[in-house]
């Protein structure tokens, strides 16, 4: 059976000022959204997510914004209601794909009945909207902002909408992990930088970073879930990720007739059919080879700081480092190069695997 390590997770020491960042971040959710809704479910819901962030590299993907307005200089307490929007909208994201996937993850949420989830879900995302309208954004950001949020999220559903009716391709696979991923974490850290007074050239290399790292976080998942029973749910629902794709495309491989049919069965997968293809996987080395596209874009998100003083970008950094570190450990030291991926290496991966 295939394994990944995430010990990491619980092993990890917090900067003090990620740290403080994070419970500013939540502070601000506490005084002008919950206090002021006084709704028992949001309220838990969003507890539910402090609590599940607050460690590991999680608690950097919540404060995402904040550390790209320190990035450029700015003065943090502008971005303060982005961040908070960022949470809520990523929360809101979390209830509506546990409802569609109905694959039954231990959140508060799922031992509601799904009227009462759906409510709680659209009662987030106007309460993002109600943090992007603060006064605290400055006037002129907060129009151009807003425009780019509400334009990322038809982005991300429409490409969500896509993913669960149609078989993937490694091409459409990437596509829309810049959909549903990859632009999200660049719009949050563009307007992070934004209303910290970046230069053009800042908000450029921010932008390049987001988009980078939100593909790093998704591929890591995917691995993630290959080594748990997400990928079953996944499996049976006809849900194609990295390590499958990969897997169809080693036509040489003894199993791989086998692979391709058991894929395309157009019925709903048993279970011993998905944990077939899981044994199948792990012949092919998918995850493996997974991993290594993974540290391309880490490689990619800490590139993407090149023009920002090292000391200034170090909690970017780490971020990007930190996320691929906690899986790692699973890769073939010889495609590393000093602990991190091998540029040439990294480029020839990502051309064999489509154009991304």
């Amino acid at each position: 059976m295939l394994t990944i390590k995430t010990d990491l997770d619980r092993g990890w020491v917090l900067p003090t000022f990620v740290l403080e960042q994070y419970h500013e971040t939540f502070s601000f959710i506490q005084r002008h959204i919950v206090k002021e809704c006084s709704w028992s479910q949001l309220e838990v819901a969003i507890r539910k997510r402090q609590t599940a962030f607050m460690q590991g590299f999680g608690t950097y993907v919540a404060i995402l914004p904040q550390l790209c307005n320190q990035v450029v200089g700015g003065d943090t307490h502008r971005s303060l209601p982005i961040t908070a929007a960022w949470n809520l909208c990523d929360l809101s994201s979390d209830i509506f794909d546990d409802l569609q996937d109905r694959d039954g993850k231990d959140h508060i949420w799922n031992q509601w009945e799904p009227d009462v989830a759906i409510s709680v879900g659209l009662g987030l995302l106007f309460a993002a909207q109600r943090c992007l309208a603060d006064k605290s954004i400055p006037a002129e950001a907060r129009g151009e902002i807003g425009h780019r949020w509400a334009d990322t999220g038809i982005f991300a559903a429409q490409a969500q909408s896509i993913h669960q009716r149609n078989p993937l391709t490694t091409k459409t696979y990437f596509e829309q992990l810049i959909a549903k991923s990859g632009t999200i974490f660049s719009t949050a850290a563009w307007a992070g930088a934004y209303v910290g007074g970046a230069t053009v050239a800042e908000l450029r290399a921010i932008q390049d970073y987001g988009l980078a790292l939100g593909i790093l976080i998704q591929i890591r998942d995917d691995c993630v879930d290959l080594a748990s029973t997400q990928i079953l749910s996944d499996l049976r629902r006809g849900v194609f990720t990295l390590p499958v794709l990969y897997g169809l495309q080693q036509s040489q491989h003894p199993r791989h007739s086998q692979l391709v049919s058991l894929c395309h069965t157009g019925t709903k997968l048993s279970e011993p059919q998905a944990l077939t293809i899981v044994g199948i996987l792990d012949e092919m080395q998918a995850l493996p080879f997974s991993l290594a596209v993974a540290g391309t874009y880490m490689s990619k998100a800490v590139s993407a700081l090149s023009c920002f003083d090292v000391d200034q970008s170090r909690y970017l950094r780490e971020y990007a480092q930190y996320v691929f570190a906690s899986i790692a450990p699973q890769i073939d030291p010889k495609i590393l190069t000093n602990g991190v991926m091998d540029k040439q290496g990294g480029d020839h991966i990502v051309q064999r695997i489509g154009d991304t």
